[in-house]
């Protein structure tokens, strides 16, 4: 008997049991919407959230730009010639120059320079011919 039984064709095992009925796949639809509208709400909350911060970096670049005007409208005022001059005559007591006064010097400047090398341009020195021993050896040759 036992070879019979081995002969009869028997149904496979299904790995996943059979859905029936109209439940089960009204509760699917309903997980699936579900997903679908926590993930758009998701991405608009992602969205909004980046619009604020886009709106609190442009605010803040407006002020920076209004306080680089203001420092140069400052930076116009203090360096204008008539404020100048106002604070060199009453602060520091300074008047305008009289005369002017032309020095002539009748005296030749030093041939040695006193300013540091660094800041004369490069010139050359002109260059001593040196021959080698060998050079000069060869030119006692009669026939070089």
């Amino acid at each position: 008997m036992s070879a019979l039984d081995r002969l009869i064709a028997r149904p496979l095992p299904r790995p996943f049991p059979r859905v029936t009925g109209v439940r089960p796949v009204l509760v699917g639809a309903f997980l699936v919407v579900a997903c679908l509208g926590l993930l758009q709400v998701a991405q608009t909350s992602s969205a909004t959230t980046t619009g604020y911060n886009l709106q609190r970096l442009q605010d803040e670049r407006f002020a920076t730009q209004a306080g680089v005007h203001q420092l140069e409208a400052e930076v116009a005022v203090l360096t204008s010639i008539d404020r100048i001059d106002r604070e060199a005559r009453g602060r520091l007591g300074m008047v305008p120059a009289g005369t002017a006064l032309t020095l002539e010097v009748h005296k030749q400047p030093p041939e040695q320079q006193f300013v540091p090398l660094r800041f004369l341009s490069e010139t050359k020195a002109p260059q001593v011919k040196t021959s080698s021993w060998w050079q000069r050896l060869l030119n006692l040759l009669p026939f070089f």
